[in-house]
């Protein structure tokens, strides 16, 4: 049976026009620009809501937290005449964060079908003074000359995960609910009730995975060492022999005890 790979993501941007700077053209501008640099990080420097507007449209990129060298990525952009929602893959390259192989999740991007799907349609890229430029490669905003190769999009101040407060009770309610063995919480989700020796995997993974997270929480372990075992432990629940319809359930079951230790199930899960 095939095990879940969990994803979803919502998306926003705009793109009118594709345009690319220079080598020449960045160093230029690069010294009229003024800019705030962004605040030593512990966590990867990508990873966050990056946030841009040209006075028309307010532009915002969801970094994901990381897989190796690459990140899920949703473009936001809306305003004047303008919405629509992009899911594409971060891939790191050196100091550089690439946008590629964009889907549209919703709205009217209007660009769509003459984006080169392997190539970049945004890149981020950070100097070594801490700064960050953006290449508006196959995207596009309202000024003149697209702000291609100047500072645009500044990454928001993170904030810290913290487990919400009733996170315990959120626990216990989660390990006394009993979905999997009520038919109408199948038929809900379209779906037939699958046999017992599943729901006892289903029961059975759920029961691990919640003292599982609770024992992360308990740890009080630094926010670095809690993702690490949270990953861990979905990893392990995501090697269930179930089907993919079986493993969305039980994920969406659970999710409700990611969100409450601080952490996005999307990500998690993935």
């Amino acid at each position: 049976m095939e095990k879940s790979t969990f994803l979803t993501f919502t998306f926003l941007l705009i793109f009118l026009s594709a345009c690319g700077p220079n080598k020449e053209q960045v160093k230029e501008e690069k010294e009229t620009v003024t800019e705030t640099k962004p605040e030593k990080e512990t966590d990867n420097p990508w990873t966050g809501t990056w946030t841009f507007t040209d006075g028309y449209v307010d532009y915002t990129m969801e970094v994901s937290e990381d897989y190796g060298e690459k990140h899920l990525c949703v473009f936001t952009a809306e305003g004047i005449q303008t919405y629509y929602v992009i899911e594409c893959i971060g891939l790191v390259t050196g100091d550089s964060l690439q946008m590629k192989n964009p889907v549209v999740r919703d709205g009217d991007f209007r660009m769509k079908d003459r984006i080169k799907m392997n190539e970049p349609i945004l890149t981020l890229t950070r100097e070594n003074d801490g700064v960050v430029f953006t290449s508006w490669n196959q995207l596009g905003n309202n000024y003149p000359d697209n702000h291609s190769g100047k500072v645009c999009f500044k990454k928001n101040p993170r904030k810290p995960k913290q487990a919400a407060a009733n996170f315990d009770q959120i626990i216990k309610d989660l390990r006394k609910k009993d979905s999997f063995n009520q038919k109408a919480a199948w038929e809900k989700r379209g779906l037939n009730q699958s046999g017992k020796a599943v729901i006892a995997i289903m029961n059975e993974g759920k029961e691990k995975f919640l003292v599982g997270i609770q024992k992360i929480k308990d740890s009080k372990s630094s926010e670095e060492e809690t993702s690490v075992q949270l990953n861990e432990l979905a990893d392990k629940l995501l090697e269930e022999e179930l089907d993919t319809e079986e493993m969305e359930f039980l994920v969406e079951e659970i999710s409700p005890a990611v969100e409450a230790l601080g952490f996005d199930p999307v990500v998690i899960f993935n």
